[in-house]
């Protein structure tokens, strides 16, 4: 009897795969449909400004079954601010909710900015997102102007790569990472491409274009990273759109600039784990000592690491001195992979510097992710007081300046492309939004969250104890639910969150196996002991 039922779930589930593939087809078949924006331009032609075309679009899930989608083009300015601006395309993904009383649609904001893997490369991985808003509204990702599949795509004709017979230097980085952005902005300029008008502000527009295109009266934004930069824009440049905003991994205004001393204060939070986990503190009494001493031992003696190629498989000699290990360990500060920071410093101290080298390697070949990157950095820039305060932080710091790579001292390879003053202005809003941070994290610390909480008069500032830039993947099970409460449920009740934390566990330290009366073994976790009998 329970194998027949199991039997007539299949049959259906079958029947409606197929109902759902026979629409889909269907809906294909029928071809683009033009939406026509609420207010159109005089003399108005297939490209104008605002319009959008919309085609079916069938996105597969995990399990097989296909989610019917739209697939959108929306024509907009180049630079808003200039009348004889040209149009570019951006493409967007609208899932439609089958609510008969929808809510206002969340628009996802992505991080980056990146030119691949785009926003839009892989669909279905909005579709947990989907699921969960739904039901009640739509839900729609805007590719960012510039890249992926958006027209045009600020690519490159070609990568660089870095020397490995050479410990980096910022100098020469900066002379290759501007020699690459010159040629390449050379390229675009010969095309009319505009490169003023790629942009955090100008990605902000692009919103509230597709806003009015669609005949939504007000939306609600979801940003990570770099999304939260675009967001925490369209909330000063157009506040009245957005009903509820939620962001998490905050990037301000005015902090695309990363200063050194916050970069120091995740290096001392680290320390701290050191402190407390009774096993490692016991091999590594000062953590911070420790990194000054490699960094200072790097900067007297580089060190030629043999790398094995991933291709060839043969190894390869690279050389890596102070910058290197500098710029890595500030990345590495930001991810879940700086509990492992702890073993590798012990390891170079001696004398094991492989993981240094694979970093290095990495680092050095095919270097340039095409013009959007510098670009977009160089338009938000800094105000001349955060970029003093990092010049004088540097030389006090034992990191120095070098998460921030060398795009500050290339953007004049770029062109004139910095937004006005105002742009970096902080941001003062009566919209309910909700912040969410990890306090592991070098990249966008909370310190960026608490600063932005200032001008919100009814935001909210959750961090995350123990989760670091790559808060989502860490804590995704911990944070979902307070999104759904605030983007479902009332945006101006406060969220409990009591013991908002995930596990940080160091990477623990391998000791050099030991022969101890005839015993072979080694204490690999420090706390198991390991092998066979010899």
């Amino acid at each position: 009897m329970r194998s027949d039922k199991k039997r007539d779930v299949k049959k259906r589930d079958s029947k409606k795969r197929d109902v759902l593939i026979a629409l889909a087809m269907l809906m294909l078949l029928l071809g683009p449909v033009l939406l026509t924006p609420q207010v159109r331009a005089q003399g108005s032609d297939e490209a104008d400004p605002g319009r959008v075309t919309i085609t079916p679009f069938l996105v597969n899930s995990e399990e097989g079954f296909p989610v019917m989608a739209e697939w959108g083009t929306l024509i907009v300015p180049e630079r808003r601010d200039d009348e004889d601006s040209g149009l570019i395309e951006t493409p967007f993904l609208r899932f439609k909710t089958s609510a008969e009383k929808a809510g206002p649609p969340v628009v996802f904001i992505d991080g980056g900015p990146k030119l691949e893997p785009s926003t839009l490369a892989d669909p279905s991985r909005f579709l947990p997102m989907v699921a969960i808003f739904g039901p009640t509204a739509d839900v729609i990702i805007l590719e960012q102007r510039g890249s992926g599949q958006a027209r045009p795509r600020l690519d490159c004709a070609d990568a660089y790569d870095i020397t490995l017979s050479r410990e980096a230097e910022q100098g020469r980085l900066a002379r290759l990472a501007s020699a690459y952005s010159a040629a390449c902005s050379r390229r675009w300029n010969t095309v009319d491409v505009d490169l003023a008008g790629y942009n955090a502000r100008e990605m902000a527009g692009d919103i509230e274009d597709l806003r009015q295109a669609l005949g939504y009266e007000q939306v609600r934004l979801l940003g990570a990273g770099f999304g939260t930069h675009v967001g925490l824009t369209m909330l000063k440049e157009y506040e009245a759109s957005v009903e509820r905003a939620a962001f998490v991994l905050i990037q301000g205004p005015n902090q695309t600039l990363i200063v050194p001393d916050s970069v120091q204060l995740q290096l001392e939070r680290l320390d701290a784990r050191v402190i407390d986990d009774p096993i490692i503190i016991q091999q590594i009494p000062d953590f911070i000592g420790l990194v000054a001493q490699v960094l200072i031992g790097l900067d007297q003696n580089p060190v030629t690491v043999p790398v094995p190629d991933p291709t060839t498989g043969e190894a390869v000699n690279v050389t890596v001195g102070k910058l290197d290990l500098q710029r890595a360990t500030s990345l590495s500060l930001a991810a879940t992979d700086q509990r492992a920071l702890p073993a590798r410093y012990y390891a170079m101290s001696r004398g094991d510097f492989a993981w240094l080298g694979e970093q290095a390697w990495v680092n050095r070949q095919n270097v340039g992710d095409g013009l959007l990157p510098p670009t977009v950095w160089c338009s938000s820039s800094a105000t001349d007081l955060r970029f003093e305060r990092t010049e004088e932080q540097a030389p006090n710091t034992i990191l120095g300046g070098s998460i921030n790579g060398v795009w500050p001292e290339t953007c004049s390879s770029i062109g004139d492309v910095k937004l006005d003053a105002d742009f970096r202005s902080p941001v003062s809003a009566e919209t309910p939004v909700l912040l969410i941070s990890g306090n592991m994290d070098s990249l966008t610390p909370d310190t960026n969250g608490d600063a932005v909480l200032v001008g919100l008069d009814n935001g909210q500032h959750l961090v995350v104890d123990g989760a670091s830039h790559d808060l989502v993947e860490e804590a995704l099970p911990l944070i979902t639910p307070l999104l759904v409460e605030f983007m479902l449920g009332d945006p101006y009740a406060t969220i409990e969150a009591p013991n908002l934390a995930i596990p940080f566990n160091l990477v623990p330290i391998p000791i050099v196996p030991v022969v101890v009366d005839g015993w072979q073994g080694e204490y690999f976790n420090n706390r198991e002991l390991l092998g066979v009998p010899a």
